[in-house]
């Protein structure tokens, strides 16, 4: 019996599978990067100088920690169970940056925070009905 179509949670979840030996080590988070290619588009100077951030699909925090390092509060919503996870495994002991497992729509109609700077580098732009 052929397979149901992955749901996009699903997707993110089987994403970028470890396959090396022992635990994954933690990838960089030396710079902020809106695409798969490093230093092609702007920095973080496009968000200008927010005190918080809320990122759409984080995966792997590396852009959050970038940002939470640079002194911004920065809350990172996923909807993938295994990128938020492997995220607080590396990410979780920085001060200023918080990872939350959700759907952002649902995030939003239940929080009253308001941020500064809403980017998304991924998640929302491919997985999210607009």
């Amino acid at each position: 019996m052929p397979r149901a179509p992955l749901t996009p949670a699903e997707y993110w979840d089987l994403y970028k599978p470890y396959r090396g030996e022992g635990a994954q080590p933690a990838p960089l988070a030396d710079r902020f990067e809106w695409t798969q290619f490093p230093g092609h588009g702007p920095g973080p100077e496009l968000l200008g100088t927010p005190r918080t951030a809320l990122e759409l699909g984080p995966g792997e925090g590396t852009d959050a920690v970038h940002l939470a390092r640079r002194g911004v509060q920065v809350t990172a919503v996923d909807f993938s169970t295994a990128q938020v996870a492997r995220a607080c495994r590396w990410w979780a002991h920085l001060p200023g940056v918080t990872f939350v497992h959700a759907d952002v729509c649902s995030f939003l109609m239940s929080e009253a925070a308001e941020y500064d700077a809403i980017y998304s580098v991924w998640g929302a732009v491919w997985f999210t009905d607009p």
